[in-house]
């Protein structure tokens, strides 16, 4: 007994210090029905509509469901057209992303409907069902204020059926005239296999006589058993009923297939089938489109050239090749084969066909009617690698299509090689932002080459031409060396779409008239080719503004004069020029037979500072002088006078 308590101790010791605790006496939680998921439908069809309806059913729960997020996503083949929470139409992306439900109490339950369109039929080796189940997440509290436990939900799986038929049509022909290729027996096996896990029922073939042949009496058998002609056409012209082996009429059972063939004579070529299988006649289900064509044992001759018009090529260039297949068999062909073997210099190719639908990545070219000495082209532009050197090659082969005969293979190769050449388009451009200059002024020219061609320069002659009246000339590139004797500029990485400058500087002569010319002539390196030379010259012209535009007027204020009088000087001087006037002096010599007064100036133009008057003693002879402080401005003028005493 003493050994029981001291366990007994032991264990409510063990319990307090690791914090168990006992579950509760009674835990509530949500149960939700097991079938929750029903479909309005076992069976459907392309294009036919499945109605889903989902109960999230809580009624038998004892507390509520919390936070509820419903998802379903639906099997593949099935779009979703509408979606309802209650009969609310909700958002259809939240179908698959997650419906937020909210609470569903204790005895209670909410309902989702999904409506689907049967876009697709399952491919083996899926089963042709669709199979749907639902799933949805929730909280709830198994006593009153415990904390939220997660928990979820999915539901039971529902199955809809499907009739799934796979057709199949193949041709097994008899050469009777292997020359004209006419009178030829065809013979057309059609297959239909019920891969699905439905019988069929009410299933039809469909099958005019094939256009280009006559019919074979007789020769129509289902599963191996001769059918009545409809007179003296197949049985199957106007629609029949077909089945698997014995099954009913229209019947075609899960895993069999039912097996029709037929023959005919070619009367011109290409001959062409088309049977229509419907899996149940006057049903929903749509119907199946077969389309069987054959030349039988056609002859031709395919020929191919290739050329993309030069023989030179530039790197990093687009180039276009024109590849024409010509026909000089006697069958028409309605498609062939073009393979090209393409070099890696070449990039970027696209494919364009004058007729058909050509693949650039298998060479069939299909959708074609080539007759007898007709020709079609293709077209492939490509641009030529930057780094390409040597040729670039380019070589294409044709084939005619199964069942078709090449009786020339000379003819079924072409290559066009050009040498790849390296090409450039400099182009020269110069500025100095002027249209005039003045004497003695500072110029800047900025000399600009551009690179538009497609090979990289790493030098060039730019051969420049400057005036004799441009003094101290100097050259300063903005990459690389320039040698302005030469002209070659070296060091360069003038790539495609590049440029460099050149800029000139130097100082008009005070003595220069007329015009300020200047000539770039820029030059590819040899080994080079520029392809455009109108760009390769620029010339820049300024007018010489002379510095010979100060008019000075001068007036006395006596006309006659006796020995004894004062006789006043003044001079009135003004800028007739667009330009400033620098450094401006005026002198004036006493007249003959009198001496020196008084000289003085006037108010100065504002753009004058200041004026040093340099004058002789009164009394004396000499020369008065009038030298100005900064420029004249265009327009600006003053006034200047002096005495003297007449002897």
């Amino acid at each position: 007994m003493k050994l029981v308590r001291f366990l007994l101790f032991v264990l409510l010791v063990c319990i307090g210090a690791f914090g168990f605790s006992a579950a509760p006496a009674h835990a509530d939680q949500p149960v939700f029905a097991s079938n929750a998921v029903t479909v309005n439908k076992s069976a459907t069809y392309l294009l036919d509509t499945v109605l889903y309806t989902i109960k999230l059913d809580n009624t038998a729960g004892t507390t509520d469901a919390l936070d509820v997020v419903f998802t379903d996503h639906l099997p593949n083949g099935i779009d979703v057209q509408v979606f309802s929470l209650d009969g609310i139409p909700q958002v259809l992306s939240l179908l698959f992303d997650g419906l937020y439900v909210g609470t569903i109490p204790a005895g209670t339950s909410r309902t989702i409907t999904i409506l689907g369109v049967v876009n697709a039929i399952p491919q083996r080796p899926a089963l042709a069902q669709y199979t749907n189940q639902a799933s949805w997440t929730y909280r709830y509290r198994p006593t009153s204020g415990a904390a939220k436990v997660n928990a979820s939900f999915t539901t039971n799986q529902v199955t809809t059926q499907i009739t799934r038929l796979e057709p199949s049509m193949s041709i097994a022909t008899i050469e009777l005239a292997p020359i004209l290729n006419l009178g030829t027996q065809i013979t057309y096996t059609l297959t239909i296999a019920n891969t699905g896990t439905l019988n069929s029922a009410g299933t039809t073939l469909t099958n005019a006589i094939p256009v280009g042949a006559l019919y074979r009496a007789g020769t129509t058998k289902l599963n191996g058993t001769t059918l009545a002609d409809l007179g003296v056409a197949g049985p199957y012209v106007l629609g029949g009923l077909v089945n698997s082996p014995g099954r009913p009429a229209g019947q075609i059972n899960a895993g069999e297939t039912a097996t029709i063939t037929f023959a005919v004579t070619s009367l011109i070529l290409p001959v062409v089938n088309l049977a229509i299988v419907d899996a149940d006649g006057l049903g929903p289900i749509p119907p199946l489109n077969l389309v069987g064509s054959t030349t039988v044992n056609a002859n031709a001759d395919l020929g191919i050239t290739i050329t993309d018009g030069v023989s030179t090529i530039s790197a990093g260039t687009d180039t276009t090749y024109t590849i024409a297949v010509k026909n000089n068999g006697p069958t028409t062909v309605t498609s062939l084969r073009v393979t090209s073997s393409l070099p890696l210099a070449l990039n970027n190719p696209v494919w364009t066909a004058s007729t058909g639908t050509y693949n650039a990545t298998t060479g069939d070219w299909t959708g074609i009617s080539l007759a007898s000495g007709a020709t079609i082209t293709l077209t492939l532009k490509g641009r030529v690698s930057s780094l390409a050197v040597g040729s670039v090659a380019v070589t294409v082969t044709v084939a005619p299509p199964a069942g078709v005969t090449d009786s020339v293979s000379g003819n079924n190769s072409a290559t066009d090689t050009d040498t790849v050449g390296l090409f450039a388009d400099l182009g020269v451009t110069q500025t100095d932002n002027l249209t005039s200059i003045a004497q003695g002024t500072s110029i800047s020219y900025l000399i600009t080459v551009s690179n538009a061609g497609a090979a990289t320069v790493s030098s060039l002659t730019l051969t420049d031409t400057y005036s004799s009246n441009l003094q101290n000339a100097a050259f300063t590139p903005d990459e690389g060396i320039y040698n302005s004797t030469t002209g070659a500029w070296t060091g360069l990485n003038l790539a495609p779409g590049g440029s460099v400058q050149l800029t000139l500087t130097g100082t008009v002569s005070l003595s220069a008239t007329g015009n300020l010319v200047n000539t770039a002539v820029v030059a590819p390196p040899a080994g080079i080719v520029d392809l455009n030379a109108t760009n390769n010259t620029s010339i820049d012209t300024n007018s010489i503004v002379v510095f010979n535009s100060l008019v000075l007027i001068q007036t006395v204020d006596k006309p006659l004069a006796k020995p004894g009088e004062v006789i006043t000087y003044t001079i009135t001087y003004r800028n007739s020029s667009a330009l400033p006037l620098p450094g401006v002096g005026i002198e004036n010599t006493v007249p003959e037979y009198t001496t020196f007064v008084a000289a003085t100036y006037g108010a100065l133009p504002p753009s004058l500072s200041g004026c040093t008057l340099t004058k002789p003693a009164v009394g004396a002879t000499g020369t008065i002088k009038w030298v100005f402080n900064g420029t004249i401005a265009p327009g600006g003028s003053g006034v200047v006078s002096f005495q003297v005493l007449v002897q």
